[in-house]
């Protein structure tokens, strides 16, 4: 009787609800070692659920030996399946009581790229649907927890196909066969625990070291045709573990390779360790492995001064050879072309860059001939040079030289390529590249080693200051005038005297010039300068006192120029006195004699009036006797 009433309650529309498409729905599933079991339920606004219906079926030979992930993710299947015209084309709520399936199924996530073929078919079969995964521990999830362990004795034999293609496709794969490794399950220790547990459930942990690893990844393990699988990866018996590596070297493909084959198909604890140590033992691989890692980059340090280290290097175009240098502070670059790379040459063109900037410190090359003679190195130690090579095949040591051998040979090949003469290029290219400001100091070459830059063409764009002043100085001189007088080392002359006594000119001889219109003369009381403006020669008896003079008639029209002689008698204006007594007598004209020349145009005179008086007359101030008119 209560049997009865239980089946009653269970049938009545307390429990048993009809499928109404405006309401939630949820499938509540849930997987046991002989069953899988689905119910398919309406979630009401008040949160209580009644049931639409209810599946369960019993798990074949095959798929009991299903890790427990595989058998959750079968009862998510099989409850989806079974219910699909109540499910196809709108959402609803999985809910499972095994939470790495809410994550494998869930939306965020995605099923993973390494998860086992079975899954991923699942995953594929399920993408036709609208649903979200939702986990609930095992209180929670009764009903479904129920059918599963009190399954139907229906079955899915039409399934047990799957089960084995994938192992026949690995089969096919390996050099051994999968009976091979079942067999080697069976009689090793730790993966017999392993099968064991997989088969008829794992205790919460172990002590045991060697079955760690398969408890860390016991969601993941299961049995197929007596092997442990690793989601889609055989695990591998220590039996056969070197004999799949061997396998897997086949080829010497390297480590990265190794691993990605091995991956694809084998599992076992340390497995990427076994495959680094294979290709470390492998003298073939050893020999050809390629080079480690590049270390961080060192850079020369900074020199304290110009030309202080040098780097050198060799470069070659078309059969020529050019010898190219680099000072490492101010980057000038020199280059020569040499007819052989033979150390004498080379020590010649050393030599004559160290007689226009001197014997540097340091000079940088690499260890290729001639730079690593006998007669290099003892030109080095002899001028206190250290010279240091790089090691060898690497550019980069010396990388100074190297960028500048790439500058010159770059200029070369546009010259060839323009028809332009290679040396006049290369000068060109020198040049400016002297002129042109150094990207890594930001200083031009030229400034940086000689403290300016080299004038060029373009220079003539740019005013002038010393052309602007000089041409000023010109107007300058051209306005002041002047007479052009020269005086000679050794001539007797009279200077200005600006001495205390009264005497005007002083007499002495020039002993030196000391600037352009300046002289060093020497007189009694010493050796004083003066200006050419600032001194007179004396006239010589010998020689006329001036070259022309102009004279006046009696109406005071200017006649035509006279020589004037020494001793020639003359007239001069009485208003003219520069000197001497004074006198009452202020007649125009007074008769006098020509004693000597005191300046260009004056003269000293000797009157012949009843009272003798010395005078000086200006030119113009004078008449010969013989040109008077009466």
């Amino acid at each position: 009787m209560a049997l009865k009433k239980v089946k009653n309650i269970l049938l009545s529309d307390k429990i048993l609800a009809h499928y109404d498409p405006t309401l939630p729905i949820v499938l509540s599933v849930d997987s046991s070692a002989c069953g899988v079991g689905a119910v398919l339920a309406h979630r009401y606004p008040d949160g209580s659920e009644r049931l639409i219906c209810c599946a369960s079926r019993t798990l074949n030979a095959a798929e009991k030996s299903y890790s427990q992930l595989d058998k959750e993710a079968l009862a998510i299947f099989f409850g989806v399946t079974k219910n699909h015209q109540y499910l196809y084309g709108r959402s609803f709520v999985i809910r499972t009581d095994h939470k790495p399936l809410s994550y494998i199924f869930g939306e965020k996530l995605g099923i993973p790229q390494t998860a086992a073929s079975r899954l991923q078919r699942y995953a594929a079969r399920l993408a036709a649907y609208d649903y979200t995964v939702e986990w609930v521990n095992s209180a929670q999830n009764g009903p479904a927890d129920c059918l599963s362990r009190l399954p139907l004795p229906q079955n899915g034999n039409d399934n047990s196909v799957d089960a084995y293609s994938y192992l026949c496709f690995l089969e096919s794969a390996f050099p051994v066969n999968h009976k091979d490794i079942a067999e080697a399950v069976k009689i090793d220790p730790v993966l017999r625990n392993v099968y064991k547990y997989i088969i008829f459930g794992r205790p919460s942990n172990t002590d045991v070291v060697q079955e760690k690893p398969y408890f860390n990844r016991k969601d993941n393990l299961y049995v197929d045709s007596g092997c442990i699988m690793y989601n889609y990866r055989i695990v591998i018996p220590p039996k056969f573990r070197q004999y799949i590596l061997n396998e897997l070297h086949e080829g010497h493909l390297g480590v990265v390779k190794m691993k990605n084959t091995a991956r694809s198909y084998v599992y076992w604890p340390g497995l990427d360790g076994d495959v680094e140590q294979i290709c470390k033992s492998c003298a073939a691989c050893q020999q050809q492995r390629d080079a480690p890692p590049h270390a961080p980059l060192t850079p020369w340090e900074f020199p304290a001064r110009p030309w202080q280290r040098l780097h050198a290097d060799f470069g070659e175009y078309n059969g020529k050879h050019y010898l190219i240098i680099v000072d490492a502070y101010s980057k000038w670059i020199e280059v020569f072309q040499l007819n052989s790379t033979a150390a004498k040459f080379v020590i010649s063109k050393f030599r004559e860059i160290f007689a226009r900037f001197g014997l540097p410190l340091q000079v940088v090359t690499d260890g290729g001939p001639p730079f690593g003679s006998h007669e290099i190195k003892e030109y080095f130690n002899r001028n206190g040079i250290i010279h240091n090579i790089t090691s060898p095949y690497r550019p980069k040591g010396n990388g100074a030289a190297e960028n500048a051998v790439k500058t010159v040979k770059r200029c070369i090949k546009k010259a060839c390529f323009e028809g332009v003469e290679i040396d006049a290029a290369i000068n060109k290219m020198l040049f400016n590249y002297r002129n042109c400001e150094q990207a890594t100091t930001g200083v031009a070459p030229a400034v940086a080693l000689i403290g300016r830059r080299l004038r060029g063409r373009l220079d003539i764009l740019r005013p002038d200051v010393a052309s602007r002043v000089r041409s000023k100085q010109l107007v300058q001189i051209e306005r002041a005038g002047g007479t052009q007088r020269e005086v000679q080392r050794g001539d007797n002359v009279f200077i200005r005297n600006y001495g205390r006594d009264k005497t005007k000119w002083v007499e002495g001889q020039v002993s030196d010039q000391v600037g352009p219109s300046s002289f060093e003369v020497n007189v009694p009381h010493g050796t004083v300068r003066r200006h050419i403006d600032q001194i007179i020669k004396p006239a010589r008896a010998s020689k006329r006192y001036s070259l022309t003079c102009t004279s006046k008639d009696t109406n005071g029209d200017m006649t035509s120029d006279f020589d004037i002689l020494p001793e020639q008698p003359v007239t001069a204006q009485n208003s003219e006195i520069i000197s001497g007594p004074e006198r009452k007598d202020h007649s125009s004209d007074v008769q006098s004699v020509v004693k000597d020349q005191v300046e260009d145009d004056k003269y000293e005179l000797a009157s012949t009036s009843p009272v003798p008086v010395t005078v000086e007359r200006k030119c113009h101030g004078l008449r010969p006797l013989r040109h008077r008119l009466n």
